[in-house]
């Protein structure tokens, strides 16, 4: 994978930017918040990103002129709320795909974001989850054929038992769910 540079606009356009493609968005996935958003908001915002866009292909260099551009051009043609609403699904649908790619290039990746996207850190991740479940599994059934085997009533036998008991099987239980969300909800993040 190709780990480019962001191209460093104005904080400004970057925020608009993000403002219309996530409007782009919430249209292509037919969401039903795009009813939420106010045609003249919409139409103000579209204005001030093209004329800050067209203010900035001024005074730029070659490389911020290109994106600046290429803005421009996927930006231009949709200025009013209704048109991008009533296009067609699959044209809105490239659209946002085209935006989102072109953010990419637009926001620096943050330490966490750069970690994630290395295979080892993932297998790190997937494999503390894999021991956390083991690891309950172990606690609630004893052995993990017998945890699997359980049918729900045995579950929730053996979990009222647990939470019950000493302080230390509560513990582990609390932890090892509060480490399998958190590396469950990293690894969801990354794969986004």
């Amino acid at each position: 994978m190709n780990e480019t540079t962001p191209v460093m606009l104005s904080d400004e356009i970057v925020s608009r930017w993000q403002e219309w493609t996530d409007i782009v968005g919430l249209i292509a996935s037919r969401d039903q918040r795009r009813y939420a958003v106010d045609p003249q908001q919409y139409h103000d915002l579209h204005a001030a990103l093209l004329g800050g866009i067209r203010e900035q292909l001024e005074s730029s260099d070659p490389e911020k002129r290109q994106v600046l551009l290429q803005l421009k051009d996927i930006l231009e043609p949709w200025i009013y709320l209704d048109s991008l609403d009533q296009a067609d699904c699959e044209i809105v649908g490239k659209l946002a795909d085209r935006c989102k790619s072109i953010t990419a290039s637009l926001v620096e990746p943050t330490r966490a974001q750069i970690l994630l996207k290395k295979p080892w850190v993932m297998c790190i991740l997937w494999g503390l989850a894999g021991i956390t479940i083991v690891g309950i599994l172990l606690l609630w059934g004893g052995t993990i054929g017998g945890a699997l085997l359980a049918s729900p009533q045995q579950w929730f036998r053996r979990t009222l038992r647990m939470i019950g008991g000493d302080t230390t099987s509560q513990m582990v239980i609390l932890g090892g769910i509060l480490v399998t969300l958190a590396a469950i909800g990293l690894i969801s993040r990354s794969a986004n």
